[in-house]
């Protein structure tokens, strides 16, 4: 996986996200991103921290992006793996246990002041951009656009895109358009929304391109999607 642009910072694929309830997961990522969600309350973690004899700092200071030990990392992503598979490992036990050791983690984490590293010319250059492809989610921007914006050349935003986030800058606002439109469909609000006006509202002129990128990008038609909106 490539890197995800989460709260206005770059995670990589062997960080936790970390958010509260009733938060949204508002991400900007690759097409090759896919996510593992686990959900716990604070009374396990008081729980945890009590038993491990750890002091528990208060909720706001506590990370919301946290690197656990390689080692433990890899046990989770195959154990999240095996879930999704309903493989005969996915036991309640096993993943109670990697709960805990992920919790521990997260709590030590928490207070460790991590200095920024010192932000290279092509990562400021990512960062503008996506911050503008961010603040204007109806708004089509080209390339060159984008470059005038964070001062940089063409080249070095189609490297800084490409090493990040696995594809183009352009292709990368087109996956954003159309996952827009895709979330206008899923909570359209009445009987009257039609795929057509949802679709211009993001930028697409073309309905049968429109149609062909969607698919291709969520494996079924707009359509498909409008109708199975309860």
């Amino acid at each position: 996986m490539n890197d995800l642009w989460w709260r206005h910072q770059f995670v990589s694929n062997n960080n936790i996200l970390v958010f509260h309830e009733g938060a949204d997961l508002n991400c900007l990522s690759g097409p090759d991103f896919n996510n593992f969600c686990l959900s716990i309350d604070e009374t396990y973690v008081e729980r945890v921290a009590e038993r491990e004899h750890i002091r528990l700092p208060a909720l706001h200071r506590r990370p919301e992006v946290f690197r656990p030990a390689p080692a433990l990392y890899a046990r989770a992503l195959h154990l999240a793996q095996a879930c999704v598979l309903q493989a005969s490992e996915a036991t309640v036990s096993a993943v109670t246990d990697i709960t805990d050791h992920l919790t521990v983690s997260w709590v030590l984490h928490a207070g460790i002041h991590q200095g920024a590293r010192h932000e290279r010319a092509h990562e400021r250059a990512l960062r503008q951009s996506l911050e503008l492809i961010g603040d204007t989610p109806h708004q089509q921007h080209t390339v060159a656009e984008l470059c005038r914006i964070a001062g940089t050349s063409r080249r070095t935003l189609e490297t800084a895109f490409r090493d990040h986030l696995g594809v183009s800058p352009a292709a990368f606002m087109k996956l954003r358009r159309l996952s827009g439109a895709r979330q206008d469909l899923k909570r359209r609000t009445s009987n009257s929304a039609r795929v057509g006006d949802i679709m211009a509202r993001h930028g697409f002129s073309h309905v049968g391109q429109f149609a062909t990128d969607y698919r291709a990008a969520f494996g079924e038609r707009p359509s498909d999607t409008l109708n199975n909106v309860n």
